[in-house]
């Protein structure tokens, strides 16, 4: 692989988790408040707590899936790019 595709790759790669890493920590935010509420409803607590509580780890879980996620595009756009850049 050239220098070129070299940076570009290391450029995707970052690219990549970052906004796996982002995208994910939103969405897991959004959903772990739902489903605080859901929990804090079921159990007869408040829904403030459960909500925060929710976020919390839907944030962490979010995250955690965005960066797998971010690693799957990143492989697949590194190996799209040396096989278009080598033949």
């Amino acid at each position: 692989m050239s220098n070129f595709a070299g940076i570009i790759a290391i450029v995707l790669w970052i690219t990549s988790i970052i906004l796996g890493l982002a995208l994910g920590a939103l969405a897991g935010r959004i959903s772990g408040t739902l489903l605080g509420w859901m929990i804090a409803n079921s159990l007869d607590e408040s829904l403030r707590q459960g909500g925060r509580i929710g976020r919390h780890i839907g944030q962490i879980l979010g995250m955690c899936a965005g960066i797998i996620a971010g690693i799957l595009v990143a492989q697949q756009s590194v190996g799209y790019l040396t096989h278009t850049l080598l033949h």
